[in-house]
């Protein structure tokens, strides 16, 4: 067998020729089987999903928020869960660094009385209301109010609470 001339045809030529057959055959056969034979592609049913039914249930009851709460970001240094324990009676008075105590300080509300704000201030259980300069609980000052939220110092330290936000001092 010759090609182009009368030279012979390379066996390695001849191996790409029945590549090239092969794949040529194989593209017929499928075109032969999806077109000329088949004509139409084959349906496949998938099944429809069932849907579930939905259940109506009343959401639980919810305690009111103090718009603090949404609006007013907290502390995130300060832990979520007292892990001290407490004292158990709610006081809020729990050991501290040094031996001593620390107290929960929190902002319950400010109101607005003959034109003054004043803030009504937790202390370990004990309410204060004050105003702006006053000093409660020894080492607590009122430093400044505005309606939602108050400047206070403990000692030298100075820190800010909003309406229903504490601390631990």
């Amino acid at each position: 067998m010759t090609l182009g001339g009368g030279k012979g045809v390379s066996k390695r030529e001849r191996t790409m020729l029945l590549a090239l057959a092969g794949v040529a055959a194989a593209a017929g056969a499928y075109f032969l089987m999806t077109t000329v034979l088949g004509g139409e592609e084959e349906s496949v049913d998938i099944p429809q999903p069932t849907p579930v039914p939905t259940v109506t249930a009343s959401p639980p009851a919810k305690k009111p928020r103090a718009t603090s709460d949404i609006f007013e970001g907290r502390d995130p240094f300060e832990p979520l869960v007292d892990q001290t324990g407490g004292d158990g009676n709610g006081s809020g008075v729990v050991p501290g660094n040094g031996g001593g105590t620390s107290k929960l300080v929190l902002l319950v509300d400010i109101f607005e009385q003959d034109g003054v704000l004043m803030a009504v201030v937790d202390v370990g259980g004990e309410q204060f209301t004050v105003v702006e300069g006053d000093t409660f609980d020894d080492n607590f000052q009122l430093l400044d109010l505005t309606r939602r939220c108050g400047s206070f110092s403990f000692g030298d330290e100075a820190f800010t609470l909003c309406i229903g936000q504490e601390v631990r001092k």
